[in-house]
C-alpha cells in the first residue's frame, strides 16, 4: 500500500463486543478493557474506537458533563472516536436479539431521534479534520414492510 493510503486507515476496536447495557457499565467496561488493548495494539499512535450506544446511552451521554468525562477518558489514554454503530436502538446482548435488534425502524420518528443524537455525540467526539461515520439499520426488518405497505415506505423514506 502506498503510504497516504495507510494514513487513512484506522485500527480500531468495537465496544460492541462488550455485554451489559447502561452507560455506567459500557464505560466501566471500557476503563478496564481499552487501555490495555491499546497499549498492546497502538502504543505510539492514536486507538480508535467504533462506540456502540444505545438510545438509554445516547440520553445519559447527554447530561451535563457525561460526555466531558468521556472525552477526558479518550484523551488521557490517546484513544478518539470516529464511528458509532447505532444499529441495535436498545440492548444489544440479551436473549432474544433476532427481529428485535430492527426495531424501532425508519418507519418511526424514534429512530430518526436516535441518530440524531448520535451525530450530535459524535460531532463532539470527533477529532479535528477528521470525518466519521454511524451505522445503522438497513431501514426495517423484511417481515414488517409488504410490498403494498406504501405508506410505510413513505415514512421511511420522510424519516431519512
Amino acid at each position: 500500500m502506498q503510504p497516504e493510503v495507510l494514513q487513512a486507515v484506522h485500527l480500531t476496536y468495537c465496544t460492541k463486543v462488550h455485554p451489559g447495557h447502561g452507560w455506567d457499565t459500557v464505560f466501566a467496561s471500557l476503563q478496564t478493557c481499552v487501555p490495555e488493548l491499546k497499549r498492546r495494539l497502538s502504543p505510539a499512535a492514536a486507538f480508535g474506537l467504533g462506540l456502540r450506544l444505545s438510545a438509554t446511552e445516547c440520553e445519559v451521554l447527554g447530561t451535563p458533563g457525561r460526555l466531558a468525562e468521556f472525552q477526558d477518558f479518550l484523551a488521557a489514554h490517546d484513544l478518539y472516536v470516529f464511528t458509532i454503530n447505532g444499529f441495535p436502538y436498545g440492548a444489544f446482548h440479551g436473549a432474544r436479539v433476532k427481529a428485535d435488534v430492527f426495531a424501532p425502524d425508519w418507519r418511526f420518528h424514534t429512530r430518526l431521534s436516535y441518530t440524531i443524537r448520535l451525530a450530535q455525540i459524535l460531532a463532539r467526539l470527533l477529532p479535528p479534520g477528521m470525518s466519521g461515520g454511524i451505522s445503522t439499520l438497513p431501514l426495517s426488518y423484511k417481515p414488517w414492510i409488504s410490498p403494498r405497505k406504501q405508506e410505510a415506505k413513505m415514512q421511511i423514506t420522510r424519516n431519512l
